[in-house]
């Protein structure tokens, strides 16, 4: 059965076919509006929505008196036919514009802001609407909606564009389509579960929180640990190739010695504020000059030989002064050599 010409609503509106698409839907518009583009027109079943109240297959003709003469036919005749050619030129105008908007969409991406020719072989161009024009860079948004339209263009006919991929996107796609209740429903109990996710995935996130909090707790716990162990501990050993160094805590006190480990007939040699000295000649006060374990520590590197040798230093002086000498000038005994020899080497 062909769908009617004209369809009259409760509102009492008429609307009259207009065209058919190409799987055979009969689209209807406004009888008094003289033009609409397809995207707007209703279809018999959203008339039937609206309530149809009738419909005829054929338009109503004025019943008039008939022409009194020939001239007054050919009159009424002229007026139809340039009616019909006003129609016609319409229709070719809104083609052509058709026509330029789908080749505008599916150029060359980088193409002519206007036609969509690329500048190589662009040159002056005629196109409606832009006139004679010669080659414009399409903007970034122009660019874009080239590459998806040139993307929807390549895919099989019958294959479904790409879901949303998250539930998120189905919502969107929800705001800008019509739906069903069922739709919507359905919809609606996804964003809840994806609000649930979020939130267990939050709480998670809280739980992991407590967990490394925790872990930070204990790691600061060992470190005050280590450190009351460090300020607890009477002695230091520090070692390389040949040589040792003892920083060693004073009975009852807070002070350190710093002393070699080697052992002499003199005793063992002591380092403190003024030099290399033998334990034997030191008082306790004079031996644990150091305030503290972390001075006491510093010092004992800084006179392990191999940092002596990378600070150029001469190293523990057998002058029998006891002292260890950045230079030789510094040596008291080369000092008294040199005064007494008036500088001669």
């Amino acid at each position: 059965m062909s769908a009617p010409l004209v369809v009259n609503t409760r509102d009492g509106a008429c609307w009259t076919r207009r065209t058919v698409t190409e799987g055979g839907v009969a689209l209807y518009a406004l009888a008094d509006v003289c033009s609409c583009p397809e995207f707007v027109m209703a279809t018999l079943p959203e008339l039937a929505e609206r309530g149809i109240v009738g419909s005829a297959d054929a338009l109503p003709m004025p019943v008039g008196p008939a022409p009194r003469s020939e001239a007054e036919r050919l009159a009424k005749q002229v007026v139809e036919l340039q009616h019909e050619l006003r129609e016609a030129q319409f229709d070719t105008a809104r083609a052509r514009r058709e026509r330029d908007v789908i080749r505008e969409r599916v150029s060359e991406p980088y193409g002519c802001a206007h036609c969509g020719v690329v500048q190589r072989v662009h040159g002056r161009r005629y196109m409606t609407g832009a006139g004679m024009h010669g080659w414009e860079r399409p903007s970034e948004e122009q660019v874009k909606d080239r590459m998806l339209a040139r993307r929807a263009a390549r895919r099989p006919v019958g294959q479904e564009p790409q879901q949303p991929r998250t539930v998120l996107d189905r919502a969107r796609a929800v705001l800008d389509a019509r739906v069903s209740k069922d739709d919507l429903r359905l919809v609606l109990g996804n964003v809840v579960d994806y609000a649930a996710e979020l939130e267990q995935c939050q709480k998670n996130q809280a739980d992991n929180f407590e967990v490394q909090a925790a872990l930070i707790r204990k790691a600061e716990a060992r470190v005050a640990e280590l450190e009351a162990l460090t300020a607890s501990a009477t002695e230091f050993r520090m070692w390389e190739p040949g040589y040792g160094l003892y920083v060693r805590r004073a009975p009852g006190t807070t002070g350190f010695a710093v002393m070699e480990a080697r052992r002499t007939d003199k005793g063992r040699r002591v380092w403190t504020t003024a030099g290399w000295q033998y334990s034997a000649l030191l008082s306790d006060a004079e031996m644990f000059c150091w305030p503290d374990a972390q001075t006491a520590v510093a010092e004992a590197r800084r006179i392990m030989p191999s940092a002596v040798a990378d600070e150029g230093l001469s190293g523990p002086c057998d002058c029998g002064e006891g002292a260890v000498h950045y230079t030789t000038a510094d040596c008291p005994a080369a000092q008294r050599s040199a005064a007494e020899t008036g500088g001669a080497q």
